[in-house]
């Protein structure tokens, strides 16, 4: 285990050297852990994104989405998409 921490640290930190940080115009909310499914997310990010929206916020769900296929981005939105009525 002390080997695999040695190296998963080693690679953290060549990522950070490599990796800048960018800053967005927009105030960010990140949902997520290291489980997969079950863990509640899917719920938190709608009561967040309903939140925002009684605050008069427009909120906008970025996903990279479970085993998707997506070579690029979809944009899903108001009137269009997936969920779009």
């Amino acid at each position: 285990m002390g080997l695999f921490s040695a190296i998963y640290g080693l690679g953290l930190r060549c990522r950070k050297f490599f990796v800048k940080p960018q800053t967005l115009p927009v105030k960010v909310i990140s949902v997520g852990n290291l489980t997969l499914g079950g863990t509640g997310k899917t719920p938190a990010v709608i009561a967040i994104a309903q939140e925002a929206k009684e605050r008069g916020f427009m909120p906008c769900i970025l996903t990279r989405g479970y085993k998707g296929k997506s070579k690029g981005p979809c944009w899903i939105g108001e009137g269009r998409g997936a969920r779009g009525k």
